[in-house]
């Protein structure tokens, strides 16, 4: 899972360094494609990044947790490494269910009809 949200990060960056270039624009056809590409990534990569600040998180609190001989610091530091797990936790799921694959019908409008039924009684 990791493996693959890193790749979809050095696109998502690839992708933005590539949207900059002024020559992009006057392709609109490839800049909207391009565009529509960005906004599918963009949901996924900040929750990626935000996973990322979390794992860092909890691992400055196992460092300060370890070196630090001050009581009332470890507790900090505890209390820190018990929030950023559940958050970590948390954050996972929630990258599970972003890395789905999307429907393609998803984006597309559909019209139902209804009618009321013929004999019987309601």
């Amino acid at each position: 899972m990791f493996q693959k949200l890193k790749e979809a990060e050095d696109k998502f960056n690839a992708l933005d360094a590539r949207m900059q270039h002024p020559d992009i624009f006057s392709d609109m056809e490839l800049y909207s494609k391009m565009l529509k590409e960005y906004r599918t990534l963009e949901p996924v990569i900040l929750k990626y990044r935000e996973y990322k600040a979390m794992k860092a998180r909890q691992e400055e609190a196992l460092e300060l947790l370890d070196a630090s001989p001050d009581a009332e610091l470890r507790e900090l530091a505890t209390e820190e490494l018990r929030i950023s797990k559940e958050a970590l936790t948390v954050l996972e799921e929630e990258l599970k269910i972003l890395l789905l694959p999307h429907d393609p019908n998803d984006e597309k409008n559909i019209m139902v009809e209804i009618r009321g039924g013929a004999g019987g009684e309601e």
